[in-house]
């Protein structure tokens, strides 16, 4: 596709597929779980929340959130 149809495309509002990332921010797992950014930084700290911590910088699985969330009993 050349260039000119592309940039058509993208301003007549053509969607693309919105794609979930798989590895989440401490932000992005306090939005989806509606709760404080300093309230994930203690679950994750304390290990009641399942995270890495990747340097200075903690990323969560949203698969293993998802299970975390259903196995808490969250979500019914």
């Amino acid at each position: 596709m050349n260039q000119a149809v592309a940039t058509i495309r993208g301003k007549i509002g053509v969607q693309r597929p919105r794609v979930e990332p798989e590895i989440l921010t401490i932000r992005e797992v306090a939005q989806l779980l509606r709760v404080s950014v300093s309230t994930i930084y203690k679950l994750a700290r304390d290990r009641h929340i399942p995270a890495s911590k990747i340097g200075k910088h903690w990323r969560f699985s949203r698969r293993d959130l998802d299970e975390w969330v259903h196995r808490a009993g969250c979500v019914r």
